[in-house]
This record gives structure tokens, C-alpha cells and sequence, in this order.
């Protein structure tokens, strides 16, 4: 498995965390999911918990269950990213990982809850050109990442939220 494919997982989930963050009342949280790319197709599951620090290790443990069966998986939550000012700014976090990729994807996208409004760039981490060299220097990333994200039936949403972000 290659970048491709990994970004490709990664705009899918992209898209559901975008889908589901804009439908959610400004003061909840998104529960925790994880896409299974296995045979049949994206499988989304979702971790509910008493707490967001649980779904996340419910989450997290299911990862580790589909890793194992060397799998493709792709997961979405939300979280805080601390700004230089030491103000904080909800984040969708999107990972993505695979059987024969060294190091998992991780993709951030800042937002506001009010209106729901997607705020900034894509930070990828690890870096993106680290990343693209470890997988052979494919530069079709952001490609297949949007191939990803139109693969979802929620694609035409989600890139309206991408076409107006605030920058």
C-alpha cells in the first residue's frame, strides 16, 4: 500500500468528520470513529464513551485491532490545537494507516463551531514531504485526498466547506 491509497482513506474520513461536525449542535462533541477499509468496503464504526478521553481510547484500541489483521483503517475525531498565543482552536484530526507504510497519516483541519466554519489550511503530519518521500515521492497527495473526500456521499458538502474556508 502507498500514499495513494492512504490519502485517498484519509480525505473519506476528511469528509464524515466535516459531515458530521457541521450537523452537531455547537456544544457537542463528535463521537470517535474508525473507517475499516477492509474487504466489502468503508466500514464506519463509531467509539460512543462516558467521556471523549474514553472514546478516544476506545478508538484507539480499535485501531490497533484492525492493524493487527493488517488492514487499511482511516479514524476521525475532534481535539484542541494550542496556537503560538496559547489560545486554543477545535481541530478535526484525521489518522490513516495501512499494512506496509511505515509511519500512520495525520491530517488536521482547524474549524469553528459557530456557524461551522473550516478555518486555515491541512496540517499534515508527519510533514508532508518527509512523508511523500518515505512512500516514493508521490506528489499526487492532495488528489487523492480529494478523490477520497468525493468518494463520500456527503463529497459536495464537504467541499463547499473547503471552497470557504476562512482564512
Amino acid at each position: 500500500m502507498d500514499i495513494s491509497a492512504l490519502s485517498f482513506y484519509a480525505g473519506y474520513a476528511f469528509c464524515q468528520a466535516v459531515y458530521v461536525q457541521s450537523i452537531l449542535e455547537s456544544d457537542a462533541l463528535m463521537v470517535p470513529y474508525v473507517v475499516d477499509w477492509g474487504e466489502g468496503g468503508p466500514h464506519a464504526s463509531p467509539y460512543p464513551a462516558q467521556t471523549q478521553a474514553d472514546a478516544v481510547q476506545l478508538q484507539i484500541e480499535a485501531i490497533k485491532a484492525i492493524e493487527h489483521d493488517s488492514r487499511a483503517w482511516s479514524a476521525g475525531r475532534d481535539g484542541l490545537l494550542k496556537r503560538s498565543d496559547g489560545s486554543e482552536i477545535d481541530v478535526l484530526v484525521i489518522t490513516a494507516g495501512a499494512e506496509g507504510v511505515k509511519h500512520n497519516l495525520e491530517v488536521m483541519h482547524m474549524y469553528k463551531t459557530t456557524p461551522f466554519t473550516l478555518v486555515g489550511n491541512f496540517i499534515v503530519q508527519p510533514p508532508h514531504d518527509a512523508f511523500l518521500e518515505e512512500q516514493g515521492g508521490n506528489r499526487n497527495f492532495f488528489s487523492n485526498f480529494v478523490e477520497g473526500v468525493k468518494a463520500h456521499r456527503f463529497s459536495d458538502s464537504c467541499m463547499g466547506y473547503v471552497e470557504n474556508k476562512e482564512k
